[in-house]
């Protein structure tokens, strides 16, 4: 099960109570509520073409959830916008700690114009995870002075990040950060972002165009991109630039010219 739509706007209401309903399950994100599980039907007999559907609400309390991976043993991991992780197991939530620095504006209504999308984004689970542990991840991360496209003084990027889940699921460990967007830009929009395991070795994820529209189009640029990468990083064989002329065209990029 994942939860689509947009990060900043979710697709099934812009009221405070944002509710994201998928195949009969329901997270409800309210914020600066306790996050905990309450496993109550909030509708009943709703028509599909293919079923008739009980939703019921999972976990309470959780703002702006974002993306939710299962663990082999039925836990569920899911991510906040605001750069919390939670972990789910039976009727306790915990939120998981020693994540990488994660840029996200907490208020909305103090956000840069346009609303600010950024925070902990998609989580994905490896599918070798049961003898590895990796657990993939995205969010916006934080630049510097160097990094930054224009005149801007601070920008962020889209990062792609994997680490292990301690024993006792209160922390990441063995954090490493696989792929960091550079150069990272002013507007806080358009980073993506999901993340695939296409089963040939490679992960892929993607970057939106960071509401800049024109590094979709620029092949020295990951922005608009589908990136596709080793599952411990670096671009993976078969990639359509890997070897191009000129040089500086991005070997990482699978695809281009992609909006968010």
């Amino acid at each position: 099960m994942r939860l689509y739509g947009s990060p900043s706007y979710p697709r099934f209401t812009r009221t405070p109570l944002a509710l994201a309903v998928t195949g009969g399950m329901a997270f409800a994100g309210l914020a600066h509520a306790d996050v905990q599980v309450t496993n109550e039907e909030v509708a009943s007999g709703v028509e599909s073409e293919e079923a008739t559907l009980t939703v019921t609400q999972v976990v309470g309390g959780i703002e702006h959830p974002w993306a939710v991976a299962w663990l082999p043993d039925e836990r569920m991991l899911i991510t906040a916008r605001p750069g919390r992780l939670y972990l789910v197991d039976g009727d306790e939530v915990t939120e998981v700690g020693n994540l990488p620095k994660i840029d996200a504006e907490e208020d909305q209504q103090t956000a840069p114009e346009g609303g600010n999308q950024g925070g902990l984004l998609d989580v994905v689970v490896h599918p070798d995870y049961e003898n590895n542990g990796w657990i993939y991840f995205t969010y916006s991360s934080p630049g510097d002075d160097d990094s930054v496209m224009g005149d801007d003084e601070y920008g962020t990027g889209t990062a792609l990040a994997r680490a292990r889940l301690s024993d006792d699921g209160s922390e990441l460990t063995d954090l490493e950060t696989i792929y960091a967007q550079v150069p990272r830009t002013a507007p806080g929009r358009h980073y993506g972002s999901r993340i695939v395991f296409p089963g040939d070795g490679s992960v892929m994820f993607s970057i939106g165009d960071r509401g800049i529209r024109y590094p979709s189009q620029d092949l020295t640029d990951p922005g608009g991109s589908i990136i596709r990468l080793h599952e411990d990083g670096g671009a993976f064989e078969g990639n359509p630039f890997i070897e191009a002329e000129p040089g500086n065209l991005r070997p990482e990029i699978f695809s281009y010219g992609h909006r968010n």
